[in-house]
Parts: C-alpha cells; structure tokens; sequence
C-alpha cells in the first residue's frame, strides 16, 4: 500500500527548540516561592508556595506563626495578591503597624529623614535638617543624649535594635560617611558581633536625602518599610526572622 507523506513548506528562517518558551500562566498570576529562611543560612529553608491571595505573618496569629519570636507582633506583616487591571496582578508586602517593623535588603537605595536602616544588630534613623531643632532640644523619643557643639544641619542617629543599647547621635559634616566594625571616624560601631568592618556608606545630597549603599557585608543592610510591591525577588525580614520572596515567572 501507498502511504502518502505530506511536506509543510516554511520560509527560509531556521526554528529551533530554544526559541520556545516554557509555559506560564496567562489568565491567572504565577506562584510566588516564600522561603522561611534557616537561622545561620542565606537562602536554604522552609518553602512555602502562595496559592492564595493574602498569606499573613504573626507571632500568635496568621497563617504562618512564629510563637519564639520576641520582636514580632502577634499579627505582623502581610503578602496581598492585587489584581491592577484585567489580567495583570501585583504582589504587595505589607507592615501590619507593627512595634518593630518590616525591612526589606537592599544594595543601593535613596533614603530620606524619618527612614530607618538596619546594619548587623544596630539601627541607625535618618533626621534631615528639618528634624534637627528637635534633637537640638532633647525631644526625640528616639533621643535621650544629645551631642555638644551640634551645629551641622544633617544628623544620623544610630540606635541599637535591643533597648539595652544607648542611643548615639551622629553628626554628618561631610558628603559621605561609612559605617562598620574597623573604619575611622563617626560611623565606627564597636560591640556589634554582626557589623561587618565595612558595612555602609551613605553620600549625601542635601541636608535631607542620602544614597546609601551596602559594602558587601554579610548580613545585609536593611530598609523599613510600611508597603513594598514585589515586582521581583527579594529578602525581607519579619522580626528576626528573615523570608526570601521569589516570583516565580
């Protein structure tokens, strides 16, 4: 018997199999990965995929609750899955008004007064010249000691995250300054197990806004935030517990 082959003409273009695409949802958002990061780990942990649109995080309430957690609210931080437009979805962490708050790891970021950064175990909160007269004046909750001669219009108020350390003020006279564990000058913080010798440097531009960027330290450096769109993977921490989201498509 006669069997009959049939010939699909095509262009001269060539087609392989890596111009294919791996499949993804188009009428649904993908999966985001939240991995519960081991303690003494970088990404290794438990991982739990997002099925739902809201995954809460608590120290006595939510979906996933950490009873240990001291620095943790009962009801503490939130993934909500927003729908923006038709067919297009948007992943928004958010901090419940907890004590402690929520930090996100960066490398680089813009930071302006009132934002708080998180270096090994201290905090440092940005006062520009606007809140100055306030440190002046001793009136900063945040501020018990103030600093002699203080005459500069930017400061830096470094803190430890624990309540048993002191607070410190930290004039800023120059353009940049650094932070770490072995540098010269104002930002040089002893008795932090977790600081790297050169953990951060923040360059200012006016006397309200500073780019601060890490300097490849160990444990990160660390922005709070009230609300962050996920648009692509990223670090945060809840407490001390830290989370790596990852979106998956």
């Amino acid at each position: 018997m006669n069997s009959k082959v049939t010939k699909i003409e095509v262009d001269d273009a060539a087609f392989t199999q890596e111009e294919a695409q791996p499949f993804v949802p188009r009428h649904r958002p993908a999966y985001p990965k939240l991995t519960i990061i081991d303690d003494g780990e970088e990404s290794a942990g438990e991982v739990v995929r997002l099925r739902r649109d809201s995954l809460a995080i608590g120290r006595s309430e939510g979906d996933l609750q950490f009873p240990a957690e001291r620095m943790m609210t009962s009801l503490h931080a939130r993934i909500s899955l927003d729908e923006v437009s038709p067919g297009s979805w948007q992943w928004i962490l958010h901090d419940l008004e907890s004590r402690h708050g929520v930090f996100t790891r960066f490398h680089e970021e813009i930071v302006r007064a009132g934002n708080e950064i998180l270096i090994g175990g201290t905090k440092l909160i940005m006062h520009g010249a606007a809140s100055t007269p306030a440190i002046q004046e001793g009136r900063s909750r945040h501020v018990p000691y103030v600093a002699k001669n203080f005459r500069t219009s930017t400061a830096i108020v470094a803190m430890g995250y624990t309540p048993d350390r002191p607070d410190l003020i930290i004039p800023v006279e120059r353009r940049q300054l650094e932070f770490g564990a072995a540098v010269q000058g104002a930002g040089r913080i002893v008795g932090d197990s977790f600081m790297d010798p050169k953990h951060l440097s923040l360059r200012s531009t006016d006397g309200n806004t500073w780019t601060a960027s890490d300097m490849g330290s160990l444990n990160g450096t660390w922005l709070r935030i009230r609300r962050r769109e996920l648009d692509s993977d990223c670090e945060f921490m809840v407490g001390e517990q830290r989370f790596l989201f990852n979106l998956g498509n």
